[in-house]
């Protein structure tokens, strides 16, 4: 279970991590001051640059999952069930 949960772990850091980066660089767009057609074929590089870099980090983890699951599809988890009270609630 751990190592699931490692590569979904993994994941979600990749995640936010270009999350922020797409974030940080509109931000320091919009807030420089250019002609709008000037910003626009940069926040278009930008917009294209970012997509390519999520991609890449997204098949890195891709790649990293499967080494760690041995190529096989991910199975949801079995949850233990929880033990029930004398009321026969959990």
């Amino acid at each position: 279970m751990s190592e699931t949960r490692g590569g979904t772990d993994a994941l979600a850091i990749a995640g936010a991590a270009a999350l922020g980066a797409v974030i940080g660089a509109a931000a320091a767009l919009l807030l420089a001051p250019k002609a709008g057609a000037e910003l626009r074929d940069e926040l278009r590089a930008s917009a294209q640059s970012a997509a390519d870099k999520i991609q890449s980090v997204a098949e890195q983890v891709t790649e990293q999952v499967r080494a760690v699951t041995g190529g096989r599809d991910e199975q949801p988890c079995e949850q233990e069930p929880q033990p029930q009270t004398e009321t026969g609630e959990q």
